[in-house]
């Protein structure tokens, strides 16, 4: 995929998700979106606050905790700043959009098979195993998806 082709969806996604996270910080995506890595804390409240967990006046940080305190086996020893990859990113995805996963991830709920869902529900523009690190335009591409696949299963 040629650069401008890249440009072009990272544009389209960016438009297209900012009816979903129109109520959050400016300020924070604005800087989460000029890293070449998402961090698991940006990531975190991102989806913490488009799934309606928190306020978007919180900052990264709060959501770390809350994350802590209401995550079914959240994941642990993750600073703010830390890369984040396929599999956390699914594993707190389904976790706050409470979205069902297959049955090993059912049965074995964690970033293993966690990244595996996300490549199942075509939630991320190509296949990403669970340790690969991921781009903010990943994080808000796959957000976006799992919030359609939320309204889908809503109706």
């Amino acid at each position: 995929m040629s650069r401008s082709q890249r440009l072009v969806i990272v544009v389209i996604v960016i438009t297209a998700s900012a009816r979903i996270l129109w109520a959050q910080s400016n300020t924070v995506l604005d800087l989460f979106l000029e890293n070449e890595q998402a961090s698991f804390g940006t990531s975190v409240y991102l989806v913490l606050v488009a799934a309606g967990a928190m306020d978007e006046d919180s900052s990264p940080a709060d959501a770390l905790r809350l994350y802590a305190e209401i995550g079914r086996r959240p994941l642990r020893g993750k600073q703010l700043d830390d890369p984040l990859t396929a599999g956390e990113l699914g594993h707190v995805l389904f976790q706050a959009l409470e979205i069902s996963g297959g049955i090993m991830y059912s049965i074995l709920p964690g970033p293993w098979y966690a990244a595996k869902e996300l490549d199942h529900k075509r939630l991320l523009p190509e296949k990403k195993f669970a340790r690969q690190f991921l781009s903010p335009f990943e994080v808000v591409y796959a957000l976006q998806k799992a919030l359609e696949l939320g309204q889908v299963a809503d109706r």
